[in-house]
């Protein structure tokens, strides 16, 4: 008889230790945030792909539009190179205040189509308040989180210019992101621990 099976969430650790988890900051722009480590190949070939097919087309229609990177550790020199060349991109390496660079920007993206795992980014990016827009291969495990609207899915590059210029023109519902930063607490984690454990 096979054993009844419970999942926890994967919780953001560095983050929760280092945040209120009750506060709530609106995003002082309306900039794209993608936070990774570029050196592993699901995050450094999606990135590839959304910069040479997305961003070029998000550009056309919104030319003031910016977007920041952020690693720890640097791409190689065919990643390095495609972000230098493209407008309004900037790279960050090994940051110390990763929870500013969330509070400064709009939405993130998880253009991501291959890996394993539980994607933490997504946790992140919600612990913090932030939408997300991702593959649906990204965001597997958070499909609770599509209806309300917290993720939305893209897949083509028409697709994702269209969930980007639609997401930065929503506001956000406080609401929902203190419900999330609940859900991703460690006190909700050992909870769930405890119950499972009886």
């Amino acid at each position: 008889m096979p054993l009844p099976s419970e999942i926890l969430p994967n919780l953001p650790f560095q983050s929760i230790l280092n945040v209120d988890p009750r506060s709530y900051h609106k995003p002082t722009s309306n900039a794209i945030l993608f936070v990774g480590k570029l050196t592993y190949s699901p995050n450094s070939e999606g990135i590839s792909w959304f910069l040479k097919e997305v961003w070029p087309q998000l550009l056309l229609s919104n030319p003031g539009i910016r977007m920041t990177l952020v690693s720890v550790t640097n791409p190689d020199n065919v990643l390095a190179k495609l972000i230098k060349e493209r407008m309004g991109v900037t790279l960050k390496i090994n940051i110390d205040d990763l929870d500013s660079e969330y509070q400064g920007h709009k939405t993130c993206i998880v253009p991501i189509f291959s890996g394993s795992g539980s994607n933490i980014k997504l946790t992140e990016a919600l612990y913090h308040s932030r939408k997300v827009i991702s593959t649906p291969f990204g965001a597997r495990g958070f499909e609770e989180f599509v209806t309300p609207g917290l993720i939305k899915l893209a897949e083509s590059p028409i697709g994702w210019v269209n969930a980007i210029e639609s997401q930065l023109k929503e506001e956000d519902n406080e609401h929902y992101f203190i419900e999330m930063n609940t859900y991703f607490s460690f006190d909700n984690w050992s909870k769930k621990l405890i119950d499972i454990l009886k």
